[in-house]
């Protein structure tokens, strides 16, 4: 485990990314024995003051029609990635499709990336941890190889995480506390809006824009 300060120093000095992209963190995880500078999966931990996310529509969200506009939203975006000289983004699909548990309050979700200039395809590995006044994230990096690592990483992860009495998912007070715009599938549409790419050096920020029904996802730098 990297705190902050080294944390950000790995992401910024080492892997390439930019200043901004290290903001907020709460640290860095890597495998037992690597180092920054190997191949090795890193687990971007971070928390998200977005307040109370209700999960009433967790059961109702239909994810691949939420697919579908993440991947429309990506490929609209990539006409601005060309502008600035970027290369393109394709979404390919979910490489594990959303699951929330409704007993822990936590959502994990997995999609499959592919630059355009890379030969391989990116994994971003997503656990979201719901509390009264926020959201904790562990973002794992790495390539779609990795992906069987990454998820028993994932299990072991999830047996750690937890909210002090006073800050649980079921501490919410709807009369005094702040409540998030979106729920489970607008987390996970804003999720996927983040894609730190580790081996190409590469902080990709997919922005944000609201649709009718659900938070959509455009691409840029």
């Amino acid at each position: 485990f990297y705190a902050p300060a080294d944390a950000r120093a790995i992401l910024e000095r080492i892997w390439g990314n930019p200043p901004s992209s290290g903001e907020d963190i709460i640290g860095l995880v890597l495998p037992a024995g690597a180092s920054p500078l190997s191949d090795a999966w890193g687990a971007v931990v971070s928390y998200e003051n977005s307040g109370y996310v209700s999960d009433e529509d967790a059961a109702s969200t239909d994810y691949n029609d939420l697919l579908k506009d993440l991947k429309e939203g990506t490929q609209q975006a990539n006409e601005e990635r060309f502008k600035q000289g970027y290369a393109s983004i394709d979404l390919r699909g979910w490489a594990e499709s959303p699951v929330y548990n409704k007993g822990a309050h936590s959502v994990i979700w997995a999609t499959d990336l592919k630059f355009a200039d890379a030969s391989t395809d990116s994994l971003n590995y997503d656990m979201r941890s719901l509390g009264r006044n926020g959201v904790l994230s562990v973002n794992f990096l790495a390539g779609m190889e990795q992906l069987p690592q990454i998820k028993t990483a994932a299990q072991a992860f999830s047996s750690h995480v937890s909210f002090d009495n006073g800050f649980r998912y079921q501490d919410f007070d709807p009369s005094a506390d702040k409540k998030a715009e979106y729920g489970i599938g607008g987390l996970i549409a804003a999720g996927v809006g983040v894609a730190v790419v580790k081996k190409l050096g590469i902080f990709a920020i997919l922005l944000k824009f609201i649709k009718p029904i659900l938070i959509a996802v455009a691409a840029a730098f």
